[in-house]
C-alpha cells in the first residue's frame, strides 16, 4: 500500500525524497478533490493532508474518514499551522477510528 501526502508544493521534497507519493494543491478546495479521488482506492493505506487544508474541510474529512476504513486519512503540521488544541486532537484522532468521545 502506498503513502500519498496532499499539500503546498514547497512540502514536495522532504516527502518525495523519503519514498512518498506526493500531490500538489494550491487551494483547500483542490486538496478536498485529492482526498475524494484517494479515498476510493485500493492501492492507498494512509493519506496525509497538511493541517492548513484540513482544518478548512475538517466536516467532509470526517465523513470520509467514517465512511472508508482506508485509507487512513490523517492530518499533519505544516509550515503556516498552529498547533491543534487537545479538543480538537482528540476529535480528529476519535473520527479516525471511530471512537465516540
Amino acid at each position: 500500500m502506498k503513502l500519498v501526502v496532499i499539500g503546498p508544493e514547497e512540502l514536495r521534497l522532504g516527502f518525495a525524497s523519503a519514498g512518498a507519493e506526493f500531490v500538489s494543491a494550491d487551494t483547500p478546495q483542490e486538496a478536498l478533490e485529492m482526498v475524494q479521488k484517494f479515498s476510493s482506492s485500493q492501492e492507498i493505506g494512509m493519506l496525509l493532508i497538511t493541517s492548513v487544508f484540513a482544518q478548512h474541510n475538517r466536516p467532509e474529512l470526517d465523513r470520509l474518514r467514517a465512511t472508508h476504513p482506508l485509507p487512513l486519512i490523517l492530518e499533519i503540521p505544516d509550515f503556516e499551522a498552529r498547533p491543534l488544541e487537545k479538543s480538537e486532537l482528540l476529535s480528529s484522532v476519535a473520527a479516525t477510528f471511530r471512537i465516540k468521545v
